[in-house]
């Protein structure tokens, strides 16, 4: 688990405590897991997400919508 090397993402995590601790865990995890290029490469962009109904989209809408300042995305749109 990566919460301890962000400890901003961790007390948001505490702060919002009807948030799914293991969602947010995940998803503070995949977070870690992008390397720098990646983080870049998402900068400045709009993000547009289709079939946001099943479980990846869902998920992924989620992951980009609580790290937006982290990943300084512009907008994200979700159909």
């Amino acid at each position: 688990m990566l919460l301890h090397l962000y400890p901003t993402l961790y007390n948001r995590c505490l702060t919002y405590p009807h948030r799914n601790r293991v969602s947010w865990e995940d998803m503070v995890d995949s977070y870690g897991q992008l390397c720098g290029h990646e983080k870049n490469n998402l900068r400045d962009s709009t993000i547009l997400l289709t079939d946001c109904g099943d479980s990846l989209g869902y998920y992924l809408e989620h992951f980009f919508a609580h790290f937006p300042e982290e990943l300084q995305i512009e907008s994200i749109i979700a159909l």
